[in-house]
């Protein structure tokens, strides 16, 4: 309950009913979280609500993120294996495919998820950089040193990508554009040039 509002009421035998009655219940489970949406929808004056539920749907996606993990830590060492694939190849998939998670410091039982949940190979800002020629220069240098600086210049690439997506996907909802967005990603060679010459002291 939020705020005196039963905010999954018609959910929680959700899985019982369709474990009993079999997929056809699906349908019904599916309407009724749809009237759910409709009364926490925009204009609706129920911001918390609509919090919780954003919270929820972001989790979903990360729990979704995981089984997509799971599923390439099982693949990887056949792909290894079948194709006679590298260790730099490897470390490649591995960082791409990923959820890089570690044990909590805080709450047993409990993961630390480095990125939030996010894949980068899931991403849409991400796989443009290895289109470009620094972030394959970036990917390159870290799979030869191997050292974290190397590594550090990569995830500093991926963050820059990242900002770059969303201050273009904020443009294209202020302008209220429908179509499909250009693809912008030739901007974002001179821009991380620009951060590399910066972090090295040149101009």
């Amino acid at each position: 309950m939020v705020h005196g509002f039963v905010l999954f009421e018609p959910l929680p035998d959700a899985r019982d009913r369709i474990e009993q009655d079999g997929p056809q219940t699906i349908d019904a489970v599916l309407h009724e979280w749809k009237t759910i949406l409709k009364q926490i929808g925009r204009r609706r004056g129920k911001a918390l609500e609509k919090q919780v539920l954003d919270i929820l749907s972001y989790e979903c996606r990360t729990a979704l993120h995981r089984c997509y993990s799971a599923v390439w830590d099982a693949l990887l060492p056949y792909l290894g294996w079948q194709y006679d694939l590298t260790d730099k190849c490897k470390a490649f998939h591995q960082l791409w495919h990923y959820d890089h998670c570690t044990p909590s410091n805080e709450y047993e039982r409990i993961n630390f998820h480095l990125f939030h949940g996010h894949i980068f190979a899931l991403h849409p800002a991400c796989g443009p950089v290895l289109r470009t020629q620094t972030g394959q220069e970036l990917f390159g240098e870290w799979l030869q040193e191997g050292t974290l600086s190397s590594y550090h210049r990569v995830l500093h690439a991926l963050a820059v990508a990242v900002g770059f997506y969303a201050e273009q996907s904020n443009i294209a909802k202020l302008l209220r554009k429908n179509e499909q967005r250009e693809n912008y990603y030739g901007d974002l060679v001179p821009l991380e040039k620009r951060l590399q010459s910066r972090r090295s002291g040149r101009r």
